[in-house]
């Protein structure tokens, strides 16, 4: 399956997308931008993503951290409660990380997905209501 995601690079990205989400009823996929692991920090896109659902704490979300090919990052990310990590990490890496991830009922995402970026966008919240009514 092929995974639906709208990709956010700040925290109007994200509420935004929520309050897209809100309006439309439906869930939502949001995930940081590739490989922000490395300039933004999980912690920091952590918390961005916790402030912002705070104004919607009823909708339906995930939130995936991108992690390129990092592995000890990974790990580290995983520690401070993200749930969701995608990995392009060579397959060895990706396998460790899958089996620690399962231990605290994370989850590894790999493989391809159809993605909305919002970095180019100003009215975002109408972008992603379009978005999430295209989904299937």
């Amino acid at each position: 399956m092929t995974r639906r995601v709208i990709i956010v690079h700040t925290i109007e990205h994200v509420e935004s997308a929520l309050a897209a989400a809100a309006e439309s009823g439906k869930p939502v996929i949001l995930q940081s931008a590739p490989e922000a692991i490395f300039y933004a920090g999980s912690l920091y896109l952590l918390h961005m993503y916790g402030q912002a659902k705070k104004y919607h704490p009823g909708v339906s979300s995930r939130f995936i951290l991108d992690c390129g090919d990092a592995g000890a990052e990974a790990v580290a990310a995983l520690q401070l409660g993200h749930m969701f990590l995608r990995s392009s990490a060579p397959p060895e890496i990706r396998e460790k990380l899958a089996d620690i991830a399962g231990q605290i009922g994370a989850e590894l995402i790999s493989g391809e997905y159809e993605a909305l970026d919002l970095l180019p966008y100003e009215d975002t919240k109408d972008l992603c209501i379009q978005w999430l009514k295209e989904a299937a």
